[in-house]
């Protein structure tokens, strides 16, 4: 069982799961540069201030593209890993009927 899990599963599921374990990376460095961006406002004292033509602070403005950059990143990381995983299985599914085709005409 364990070598079926290897041989087979694990082949498929690797570069999925390496797709996947990018975008977390990104993610968090994303997370990092937006927060040391908030310390920097914070340190400059313009955190609480209230952007213009809205009523809400920079500080929240932070928050809100932390949130949307993080779902966005974890988004595509889970839809580019899904497309890999089914292009190989499709991919795969070619050869083999190309396989037994060719058995099948000789």
């Amino acid at each position: 069982m364990r070598r079926f899990f290897v041989e087979i599963v694990w082949a498929k599921l690797e570069w999925p799961v390496a797709l996947i374990l990018v975008h977390v990376g990104v993610s968090l460095l994303a997370l990092i540069g937006l927060a040391l961006i908030k310390v920097l406002l914070r340190f400059i004292g313009i955190e609480e201030d209230i952007v213009p033509g809205s009523k809400t602070t920079v500080g929240h403005w932070i928050l809100y593209l932390e949130i949307i950059t993080s779902t966005v990143i974890m988004i595509a990381g889970a839809l580019e890993a899904l497309a890999v995983l089914v292009l190989d299985i499709t991919l795969e599914c070619v050869k083999r009927v190309r396989d037994i085709g060719r058995v099948w005409r000789s």
